[in-house]
């Protein structure tokens, strides 16, 4: 990042957080965490993050679906949030946790999706 470029996001340059957001699950995990505020277990996160991506209430989502998109956030999604410090995870609980990044970042995706 050049000197004179400000972050998007305060401690993120633009491509940082370009790639943190770059697939819907993680945006939509940040957006479930920062309107909870609160350590959320995983298997709820998961299906909020498929109601989200959906449009859909969880009773119209089939079940295989959401065990798919938990094992997806759980290898995948929430390593990569925590390996930025924006959440962290207790597997022994399996219980995500948002840090103080994750609402400026939700914030950003939510306008994004605004539009």
């Amino acid at each position: 990042m050049r000197e004179d470029t400000p972050a998007i996001v305060d401690g993120f340059s633009r491509d940082e957080l370009f790639d943190v957001v770059s697939h819907r699950f993680r945006r939509s995990l940040l957006i479930c965490l920062r309107r909870h505020a609160v350590t959320i277990a995983l298997a709820d996160a998961a299906e909020e993050v498929v109601c989200l991506t959906s449009g859909q209430p969880i009773t119209e989502i089939d079940a295989e679906y959401v065990k798919e998109v938990y094992l997806s956030l759980y290898h995948s999604h929430v390593p990569r949030l925590v390996e930025h410090d924006i959440v962290t995870y207790e597997q022994e609980r399996d219980l995500v946790t948002p840090t103080a990044k994750v609402d400026p970042i939700g914030e950003y995706v939510e306008n994004l999706s605004a539009y």
